[in-house]
């Protein structure tokens, strides 16, 4: 048995990948010259070499000719090379495939949530969902608050305030599809990569892909005792969030909820998600704050309302112009720094 890649084998570089050819070399003159010693160690010189390894197919000038010390010599330098290049480092091997997401697209979704309106009691709210993914009950300065999750077809969020809808929100995108480790919703939809960096700390990897001419990063981030995560960006804003290294299949898809059919539970004279940025306004009057942005290469908004004669704020989110979020954030100080979160 022979060894290439120990320390100080034949040079001082022995021990390293980019030793093994000049070891290959040593170690075949060995094999040569006991095969001298011994004519009868290769019966056959055409042997062909290990499965895994290339096959080299003149290993001599004349088949059959020449010294069979000088076959093995020769094949003993492919094969440990083959050797070297099987054991070489990773990032010479060919990069491993990405699994591409569905192209663009938009869908416009019936969903039950478009039933909802702020301020809907628990009991209603409740009825209009049905079954729910998830509920969490929760109690803040004296506020009884439930969150209910539900999960098709569209994904969102109720929240309840003593007993009634104070915040509902679609999940457009897809990002809460999955279970999620608790660390990585603080990526939300639409951050900047900085602020990522900031809240989840340095990534240990970075991916750079594009699919139909769009930009995408990925940062995956390892921790201790938990499986590896992936944060995407298009225009350095988060868009997406998985666990494991994979690409979503509906990393470029956009949910959208269609418009409440007339004779919905409530009044229709009421905000509902679906409805677009011109009726709700016509609804609340004047828009008092407002902040554009764009979210996976989607036209997006949040416009603050403080409607006629209650004292209070209502805040609407759009996604190209379509209502998913409604929130009842109460009393804000008249300053612009509200006109966003």
């Amino acid at each position: 048995m022979f060894f290439v890649g120990l320390p100080w084998l034949y040079t001082a570089k022995s021990g390293l990948i980019y030793g093994v050819g000049e070891d290959a070399s040593f170690i075949a003159d060995r094999i040569a010259e006991r095969c001298d010693r011994r004519g009868d160690l290769l019966s056959d010189a055409d042997a062909p070499l290990q499965p895994n390894l290339p096959r080299v197919e003149a290993l001599t000038s004349t088949p059959g000719a020449g010294h069979p010390g000088k076959t093995i010599l020769t094949m003993a330098r492919v094969a440990i090379s083959a050797a070297a290049f099987l054991l070489s480092p990773p990032s010479a091997q060919a990069e491993e495939a990405v699994n591409v997401p569905a192209p663009p697209h938009v869908n416009f979704l019936a969903t039950p949530a478009n039933q909802l309106y702020l301020g809907m009691p628990e009991e209603d709210a409740r009825r209009v969902l049905g079954e729910l993914a998830k509920e969490t009950d929760l109690a803040t300065d004296g506020t009884e608050t439930n969150k209910l999750e539900f999960s098709s077809p569209v994904p969102g969020q109720v929240a309840l305030s003593n007993g009634k809808v104070s915040r509902v929100t679609l999940d457009a995108f897809g990002m809460d599809r999955d279970a999620l480790p608790s660390f990585l919703h603080k990526a939300r939809t639409g951050l900047a990569d900085i602020a990522v960096r900031r809240v989840l700390g340095k990534p240990a990897d970075v991916v750079h892909h594009t699919f139909f001419g769009i930009n995408v990063d990925q940062w995956v981030f390892v921790r201790a005792g938990e499986a590896a995560v992936s944060v995407f960006f298009r225009d350095g804003r988060v868009v997406a969030r998985g666990v494991g290294r994979d690409v979503p299949a509906n990393l470029f898809r956009v949910d959208l909820p269609s418009p409440p059919e007339p004779g919905s539970e409530g009044p229709m004279s009421t905000p509902r998600l679906g409805m677009v940025a011109g009726d709700i306004a016509k609804l609340y009057g004047p828009v008092k704050y407002r902040v554009d942005y764009v979210v996976n290469g989607q036209s997006a908004s949040r416009l603050v309302f403080e409607p006629r004669g209650k004292g209070t704020f209502a805040a609407v989110t759009f996604v190209d112009g379509v209502a998913t979020e409604l929130e009842e954030p109460g009393r804000l100080p008249n300053d612009p720094v509200f006109q966003g979160r």
